[in-house]
């Protein structure tokens, strides 16, 4: 069976936007320091995070502990679809995003990789 050159371009675009589309819906998953409040909710900050673009989801890794007298830690996993940004982009803006919100003290990255 011979294949035209218009029909070659067809099947080389499509597989590129097929791969592209894959690549868009690989799941990250991120380690993260997170310094916070003693007053604050830490369920109340998870779901503050849950609400951003992207993050599908956001879990303790460790049980918060008291790091001084007015803040507590702990370290969170988040998972999340970064779409067409490149990923060290998205970890920055998704901290400072983070950062933000009432009662964060701090983020740390700790470490960031594909979800298989």
């Amino acid at each position: 069976m011979k294949i035209t050159k218009s029909r070659f371009r067809e099947i080389i675009a499509e597989e590129y936007m097929r791969l592209k589309e894959q690549e868009f819906q690989t799941i990250e998953e991120l380690r993260v320091l997170l310094t916070f409040k003693s007053e604050a909710n830490i369920t109340d900050i998870f779901t503050a995070i849950r609400a951003i673009e992207g993050i599908t989801i956001v879990d303790a890794e460790i049980e918060a502990r008291r790091s001084s007298p007015t803040q507590q830690r702990t370290v969170m996993k988040i998972k999340f679809l970064r779409g067409n940004r490149e990923l060290q982009a998205y970890v920055k803006l998704l901290m400072k995003t983070i950062g933000r919100l009432p009662d964060v003290v701090s983020t740390k990255v700790l470490n960031i990789k594909r979800v298989e």
